[in-house]
């Protein structure tokens, strides 16, 4: 601990509270500790996350595209074309998942008898149409909203107990960010979501609880 001597001569064994408050804070404003550091790992996550929607959106867009930009253009100046394009589709669809998901989180449903597991951006695939929205996982169910900038804005409202498998695939059989669910009457139900593996997990083990007798 740092002893200082005050004016009076006296000298002092107990830090201020601005200095506890300013510690960590680098333009030395009153801000707490913990406060900082909190926002400093929100940021760090939503970084993350729109670094990798970017990535995740961009690379096969941008793989999609210099394909015939390299037939048109020659293959240099089409896979030139290819990544600006991919970075200018991942970046846009990075915004438009953000500004997606504060809006979900402040209109979310009513599970006040459920707990929620897992949610987050997701598509789902309806008569050729890939409909963008929100997925949530529940204790009940599997819970898709659309939102309204799609052609066939829906609700796919799935109960636990009408799912029989929940497996990571390949969307368009080369792009590693599909989910398919089977429900038990045969039907198939395809998403695109982040963390495809974490989300059939996550329905699996879900499933499995939601199976057990209480008590």
């Amino acid at each position: 601990m740092a002893v200082r001597r005050r004016s009076d001569g006296k000298k002092a064994t107990q830090k201020s509270q601005f200095d506890i408050q300013s510690r960590g804070s680098p333009s030395g404003h009153l801000v707490p500790l913990i406060g900082y550091r909190s926002a400093q790992r929100i940021g760090g996550m939503m970084m993350k996350r729109f670094l990798l929607t970017t990535f995740r959106c961009g690379v096969p867009f941008g793989l999609i595209m210099a394909i015939p930009l390299s037939f048109i253009a020659g293959w240099h100046l089409g896979i030139l074309l290819g990544l600006v394009a991919g970075l200018l589709f991942g970046v846009s669809m990075a915004i438009f998942v953000g500004i997606q998901r504060q809006r979900f989180k402040t209109q979310r449903p009513d599970f006040s008898e459920e707990r929620l597991l897992l949610e987050g951006p997701a598509n789902h695939f309806l008569h050729g149409e890939g409909v963008g929205g929100w997925l949530y996982l529940t204790t009940r169910r599997l819970l898709f909203c659309s939102h309204a900038v799609n052609l066939q804005p829906h609700e796919t409202d799935l109960p636990l107990t009408d799912i029989a498998e929940a497996s990571p695939v390949l969307t368009a059989g080369f792009i590693p960010n599909g989910l398919l669910v089977r429900t038990v009457i045969g039907r198939n139900e395809r998403f695109v979501v982040e963390q495809r593996k974490r989300w059939s997990m996550e329905i699996a083990n879900a499933r499995e609880r939601n199976a057990k007798p209480e008590g």
